[in-house]
């Protein structure tokens, strides 16, 4: 019989904090806080599988964080798989390495793995026994495609899983849905924005914790920021909110509940990245300058305070050059002249950036949890092809990697393909990401099949 156990603990940071998202170089600092973030955590184990699946109100990780809490996780719950996820909302303090996007506390994300690793301890204490359901249902009123080249495209569906004891009381929900929490625009406040009053909708009417996972939603932004960006206040956050809340409520109802078996696996993927070769490095700056930069502050609406502020960023990035960058990521003391020929032989060509996919499979469902912002098309594309249903599609997966844009988001030279890469220290995507995404997580889903 499958036992599931639940925590959660405040991750809320100090006042004064520096707060990320809404762009580069705002030094914005938590002034007030409306809601506390959390880490929720959820155990599941069917007697000789555990697994843990962790939520956090946070905008990214940087990788030595990721991995500091999922250690921590591991360590509190034996788990055998450690699915980690932040649902990006952008009234929290800086926990990336981003370039420009606030000033860290070093001491706030020194407690981090701890204080996740409390809500994890929390979880294995309260397994029992549960009966599981998998549904799904559709929301099609908070999402807005925010791109020129996605046609409007967005993923309205919300996958569900429920977890309750046999008198019917409600343990856990999570749900995943694909649409920024960016309703409150760059105010000077610490909140999970729509995310949570979604999870307080479904609490006041199941019972239970709530657990929210994002998805596929590179492109999506809430359909308020195309009447006014940024501009709702509280009141609209929680309405909005709550309506999804209302929809996850009502697909727990009519879901089917009983015993499910448990999957999980994991793969190394390669996601390819558009690095110079040996002598092609000042041509290689200056088609990336071209890219990123005419953009702005030349007549399509962006102030000379953005333009400057990006300029700087590109200057940043510029000056530490690819070969201090990618020694970063490979150290070694790889020197110039060995770099390219010594790595391809060995198979650590940094032509690639090394990531984990991750999957779990509930009776006849799965959630596969990826890094990056990935576009909806992208998330949706895996759906599709997985052979399981519902299939959750959670982004933002342990280290922050950027956007995975589609191939027409490359070849219109816009913002998440041509510029992110400057603040994400990471050479651009090569235009095949999103094609290798999708390949490698629906042959992961289907191996489990």
């Amino acid at each position: 019989m499958l036992k599931v156990g639940v925590g959660r603990t405040t991750i809320t940071p100090p006042l004064g904090v520096g707060l990320a998202g809404y762009g580069i170089y705002l030094r914005r600092k938590a002034e007030w806080v409306h809601d506390d973030l959390t880490s929720r955590v959820l155990v599941l184990d069917d007697g000789l599988k555990r697994a843990a699946l962790v939520a956090c109100d946070l905008v990214g990780l940087d990788g030595w964080l990721s991995d500091a809490i999922m250690e921590e996780v591991r360590r509190a719950t034996k788990a055998r798989e450690v699915l980690l996820s932040c649902v990006h909302t952008h009234t929290g303090p800086t926990t990336t390495f981003l370039t420009g996007w606030g000033e860290a506390d070093e001491d706030y994300l020194r407690g981090l793995p701890k204080l996740v690793g409390s809500a994890a301890r929390a979880a294995v204490e309260s397994l029992t026994e549960v009966e599981a359901g998998a549904a799904s249902g559709e929301h099609p009123y908070l999402a807005w495609n925010r791109t020129r080249t996605e046609g409007g495209h967005i993923d309205p569906e919300v996958p569900v899983w429920a977890f309750r004891v046999k008198d019917g009381s409600m343990v856990a929900v999570v749900l995943s849905y694909a649409c920024h929490p960016v309703m409150l625009g760059p105010k000077p406040v610490v909140s999970a924005d729509y995310v949570w009053a979604t999870r307080l909708q479904v609490e006041e009417e199941l019972g239970g914790t709530c657990i929210f996972f994002t998805g596929a939603c590179g492109d999506i932004d809430p359909v308020s920021n195309s009447e006014a960006w940024g501009r709702a206040d509280f009141g609209r956050v929680e309405s909005d909110g709550r309506a999804l809340g209302k929809v996850v409520a009502d697909v727990v109802r009519r879901a089917k509940f009983g015993d499910m078996g448990l999957k999980f696996s994991s793969r190394r993927v390669l996601l390819p990245l558009r690095v110079p070769e040996p002598g092609e490095e000042e041509k290689f700056f200056r088609e990336m300058k071209e890219l990123a930069l005419p953009k702005f502050g030349g007549g399509d609406g962006t102030s000379r305070r953005e333009w400057f502020a990006r300029m700087a960023m590109f200057r940043e990035w510029e000056s530490r050059r690819w070969l201090e960058l990618m020694e970063a990521r490979f150290p070694g003391g790889i020197t110039y002249e060995e770099w390219v020929p010594s790595l391809r032989e060995e198979g650590r060509h940094p032509g690639a950036l090394e990531v984990k996919f991750r999957a779990l499979i509930l009776g006849d469902s799965a959630l596969v949890a990826v890094p990056g912002e990935v576009f909806s098309r992208i998330g949706r594309a895996v759906k599709e092809g997985s052979p399981f249903h519902p299939t959750h599609f959670v982004g933002y997966a342990e280290r922050y990697v950027g956007y995975i844009p589609t191939r027409e988001d490359f070849e219109a030279k816009s913002y998440a393909s041509s510029f992110t890469p400057f603040f994400s220290d990471l050479f651009p995507y090569r235009e095949d990401v999103g094609e290798v995404m999708v390949r490698e997580a629906t042959e992961l889903l289907k191996e489990l099949a």
